[in-house]
Order: C-alpha cells, then sequence, then structure tokens
C-alpha cells in the first residue's frame, strides 16, 4: 500500500535486525528499492548502522542510504542478509561472556560495565546496554512483567537481575 503513494524512486529502509531483508522485500512491487538500514540504540551513542541490501535490492540504494548515514554522522557497514546482520551476530558472546562472569561470581555488573567503558573504551558496558534496550523493549514490544519474574520467560538468574535493576 505504502508504494501507491510514494514517488517510483524513492527508498524504503526497514531498522529491523532479525527480519530477512529478503523476504519483506519479496511482498513490495519495487523490490530493488528497499534495504535494511539498522541503527543501534541508543543511537547518539552507537555510531554504527548496518546497510543490508536483499538479493533484489539495487546497489544504488545501499550507496544512498550510506551516504545518508554519513550526513547524520554514523558510520554505515555493508552487511549481508543473514540472521542478526554483522554487530548483533558478533555482539551475542559479549552479552552471553558477562552473564556468564557475573554467575561465575567472578565480578558484579557494575564492576563489569566499568571496566568494559573505562579500560576497554566500549560506550556501554553490557548491562547498561541490556538495560537500554530492555526499557525500549518494554516499552515498544513485550508488556512489562508483573510481580516476580520468571526463570523460564526471563533465562539466567543473572539476566533476571540484571532486568529487575534497570
Amino acid at each position: 500500500e505504502l508504494e501507491g503513494h510514494l514517488r517510483p524512486e524513492a527508498v524504503l529502509a526497514s531498522n529491523t535486525s532479525s527480519l530477512s531483508i529478503t523476504a519483506i522485500a519479496a511482498r513490495l512491487k519495487r523490490p530493488a528499492q528497499f534495504a535494511g538500514f539498522h541503527f543501534f540504540n541508543p543511537v547518539p551513542l552507537m555510531k554504527v548502522v548496518e546497510v543490508i541490501g536483499g538479493l533484489k535490492t539495487d546497489d544504488s540504494v545501499c550507496d544512498q542510504l550510506a551516504a545518508y548515514a554519513r550526513q547524520m554522522g554514523h558510520t554505515p557497514v555493508r552487511a549481508q542478509d543473514t540472521p542478526g546482520f554483522i554487530v548483533n551476530h558478533a555482539g551475542r558472546g559479549y552479552g552471553t561472556e558477562a552473564l556468564r562472569i557475573v554467575q561465575e561470581g567472578v565480578a558484579d555488573f557494575a564492576t563489569i560495565d566499568r571496566i568494559l567503558k573505562d579500560q576497554i573504551g566500549f560506550k556501554l558496558g553490557p548491562f547498561e546496554l541490556l538495560r537500554q534496550q530492555a526499557k525500549i523493549r518494554a516499552r515498544v514490544v513485550l508488556p512489562v512483567p508483573r510481580g516476580p519474574v520468571s526463570s523460564s520467560a526471563w533465562g539466567s538468574r543473572p539476566l533476571r537481575t540484571a532486568l529487575r535493576s534497570g
């Protein structure tokens, strides 16, 4: 429906990090004009933006999106249309290992966040990032849990503790 209200040269983009760009584009009349343009939260701090072409996306569309990202002060990276693209796929280890460190009693949440920010140079520690993302998703996607958080619904004890403390 949206395509009927746009100029033929208009570019459509999705900020998804989990849906296939090719699959979304398959439903369009002009799949060559569709691409992924994936920002990270919080957008002012996280300067990378993934530009993802689907199987039928015209290269010029990705070039336009990359230029637009640079105009906004972000760093565009080209990613393949695969689950998680680049950053979410690679970043899973960041959060998973941080949770394991807490679970094993090596360090607490605040210490891990502080070390990775102050000593390694990350913009946000893994638990700060987790809390940010959880708050955004809770407002937009998920119902806010009331009462005790069940372990089956919210994963490991360190994860539940991090979510509660945010």
